[in-house]
């Protein structure tokens, strides 16, 4: 998915996620795991680790990328931001 993001940029594009970042085993931040409960035991898991959008940006060949932690309403998420 991400390679197609890569593919559609245009040259120096740049491609930014917002996302839980789920850490300690999919425990934190509590809000975001309490929130994503009730679908990973009906579903399926949907919620995204710290460092997965990251590390699937490198991969599709983005050149620069920067991932912080960003404060957000419901908690803290990571913010990634590529450029191609």
């Amino acid at each position: 998915f991400i390679t197609k993001i890569y593919q559609a940029l245009a040259p120096d594009g740049i491609f930014v996620s917002i996302h839980e970042g789920m850490t300690h085993n999919r425990t934190r931040p509590a809000s975001f795991a309490l929130s994503w409960l009730p679908v990973s035991m009906m579903w399926q898991e949907l919620a995204l680790d710290r460092g997965q959008i990251a590390d699937a940006m490198a991969e599709a060949g983005f050149k620069t990328i920067c991932s912080r932690p960003i404060s957000y309403g419901l908690g803290t998420m990571e913010l990634d931001i590529a450029r191609k």
